[in-house]
């Protein structure tokens, strides 16, 4: 049995808004398309081995999930798997509730409490690629910032990926 973590994060051609340094009286500048264009990136990751799957998706749909979860079972086709997902009104539509129940027992969906981002791994993931990649930049087109998050998460190391996935103290509730 594997235990995976699954959750959407949007990408925006706008830059994500962040804290940096600056002398006082001259704010950062940086480029925006004037209108938002965007792609949904699909994560499921398994927090043990770092093995996982990441799809780009023009819209966070039924329809998209539907697609992922189906990639997942063909990527882990000999696992029993445990998948931790939000409670997104895609992850229970009646579409998505027939493929579980015609799917047999491999894919079991354990929803996490509304308004619990903190108790999804790959939310810390999400953040770590927001700080690197896509905070204060203007990638020019959706497709350029797309490779460069895809790229990024290929080329993200299994120790920095376990670091993020594990509980140390300091995100631990004393």
């Amino acid at each position: 049995m594997r235990l995976l973590f699954e959750d959407e994060t949007k990408l925006c051609l706008c830059p994500d808004r962040g804290s940096d340094y600056h002398v006082v009286g001259q704010q950062t500048r940086v480029a925006s398309p004037g209108r938002s264009v965007a792609r949904w990136l699909f994560g499921t990751v398994d927090v043990f081995s770092g093995e996982g799957l990441y799809q780009i998706f023009p819209h966070a749909t039924s329809a998209e999930y539907l697609r992922h979860l189906d990639d997942l079972l063909q990527l882990f086709p000999d696992d029993r798997l445990l998948l931790v997902a939000d409670r997104a009104s895609y992850h229970n539509s009646d579409a998505v509730r027939d493929f579980l129940a015609h799917g047999g027992n491999r894919l079991e969906i354990v929803p996490l409490p509304t308004h619990s981002p903190h108790l999804n791994a790959i939310e810390r993931l999400w953040g770590y690629l927001r700080d690197h990649v896509t905070r204060n930049v203007f990638w020019g087109t959706i497709a350029r910032q797309c490779q460069t998050v895809t790229a990024f998460l290929q080329a993200l190391d299994l120790a920095t990926f376990q670091r993020l996935m594990s509980t140390s103290p300091c995100l631990a509730i004393p």
